[in-house]
């Protein structure tokens, strides 16, 4: 079988003879075809299934995925709480000191989470 003398890109890469000569470079039909076999090749890597997850990068993100959910429901816990404790502190606030106190606690303000609509 012939040698290749095309790079990964199928861009030529120069050859040498056993006694270290270069040696001619090849026609354009040959070059033409070596580098429609390199995209062949290059397309069916594409195409491949992806190689199988480690089990400790599996495990990793099951973890962060959990400890991520567990964030946002304290969050959303902490969130509704503060609405109870306004719902109680109404009964003994003018209804201006309220929303001043609203406004000022930002509970519309989400960094993580999109708000609910």
């Amino acid at each position: 079988p012939e040698e290749e003398d095309v790079d990964f890109f199928g861009d030529d890469v120069p050859r040498t003879r056993d006694d270290g000569a270069a040696s001619s470079s090849p026609s354009k039909l040959q070059r033409a075809t070596r580098r429609q076999k390199m995209i062949a090749t290059l397309a069916r890597a594409e195409q491949s299934a992806p190689p199988p997850g480690c089990s400790k990068c599996e495990d990793n993100k099951k973890k962060n995925d959990e400890d991520k959910r567990k964030c946002f429901l304290e969050a959303e816990h902490l969130r509704r709480g503060v609405e109870k404790m306004l719902e109680a502190c109404s009964a003994y606030m003018g209804s201006s000191a309220r929303d001043q106190l609203v406004e000022s606690l930002q509970l519309g303000v989400r960094y993580i989470t999109p708000p609910e609509a």
